[in-house]
């Protein structure tokens, strides 16, 4: 058996896919299997694909599409290593990413999954910033880290935690803490981290794991202005509504959630081409039961929190220090 799955969902990226495969197959470690999942694409992916050779690749073709993350649960039910990620197919792996992160996470069995930094790159890959950066490296308990998360979020709406492509999976963990969930369309990746992290620790590499392309193709742009994000995001913060009230913050923590649906309405009233957006998360601000000060006051935080973290990158994330990585 393989130790690692390197799994790549792919729906219609027949000019993408090779790129990400080619950095799976490019990877160091000597034990892999790529999985390549095909969501029954139309525009020539899956012939695209049996141009491939390579005997560690495994080509599996969906019969009916199962969407984005019933997807993405169709490669954790096929693989097979110990380890698994899971590369979007308009990303790429970096150089030794697997090797790297395979050596921590065999030397620190309690960690459940391993998140790196990613690096956002424009359409013919020149680099534009880093993200996942938020969190410092080492090891931190699970529940320490779903809070921290948690806060982070709702003040700065900044993601801790890197896309699928740079984060590795131990899969005994994967299979205690279930699948993704596929009634959401943009925040199944982060609720099912916060899931694993149920069961067991989290490990922070300082290492850039990923590249991830910006593109007009990505879903995820369109739900970010139609509500969606802002409603799923409130459904992850009532998943974790028991562990907020012993951190003593369940209701400030719903009332910042909201604060920041004001905030983003305000600001994309600013610019025309945002403002159905930007009325619709207004909209949703104020038919919340927050009273209106407190809004208010959750929404100024906000644009404090996020101006702070422009000038002081690595304030106060909630997290105690962390633990150091062994090493084998």
């Amino acid at each position: 058996m393989p130790i690692c799955t390197i799994a790549v969902p792919v729906y219609n990226r027949r000019d993408l896919v090779h790129r990400a495969v080619r950095s799976a197959l490019t990877q160091s470690h000597a034990d892999l299997e790529i999985l390549v999942v095909d969501n029954l694409s139309t525009d020539g992916t899956w012939e695209a694909l049996q141009t491939i050779q390579d005997p560690r690749l495994r080509l599996v073709r969906n019969d009916s599409n199962l969407g984005l993350f019933g997807n993405f649960n169709r490669c954790l039910q096929l693989c097979r290593g110990d380890y698994v990620v899971v590369l979007g197919s308009d990303d790429e792996l970096t150089e030794g990413f697997v090797a790297r992160e395979v050596l921590v996470m065999e030397a620190n069995p309690e960690v459940a999954m391993l998140s790196t930094r990613g690096q956002l790159t424009d359409a013919d890959g020149h680099p534009l910033r880093l993200i996942a950066a938020q969190f410092p490296p080492g090891i931190h308990a699970g529940e320490d880290a779903i809070f921290a998360w948690l806060w982070l979020y709702a003040h700065t709406r900044l993601n801790s935690l890197n896309y699928p492509s740079g984060v590795l999976l131990r899969r005994e963990a994967v299979l205690r803490a279930g699948l993704f969930r596929e009634d959401l369309r943009t925040a199944g990746d982060i609720d099912f981290y916060l899931r694993m992290l149920q069961h067991g620790s989290l490990a922070i590499s300082q290492s850039v794991g990923c590249r991830i392309m910006l593109h007009s193709g990505q879903a995820h742009r369109a739900l970010n202005m139609d509500g969606t994000a802002f409603r799923e995001q409130l459904d992850i913060v009532h998943q974790h509504l028991c562990l907020l009230e012993t951190r003593g913050v369940r209701q400030p923590m719903i009332e910042q959630t909201y604060g920041q649906a004001l905030a983003l309405g305000l600001l994309r009233m600013l610019d025309r081409r945002t403002r159905a957006s930007g009325r619709l998360h207004i909209a949703v601000a104020r038919s919340s039961t927050v009273p209106a000060h407190r809004l208010a006051a959750a929404c100024v935080r906000f644009f404090v929190a996020r101006a702070l973290w422009r000038y002081l990158p690595g304030m106060f994330v909630g997290l105690p220090p962390p633990k150091a990585v062994r090493t084998c």
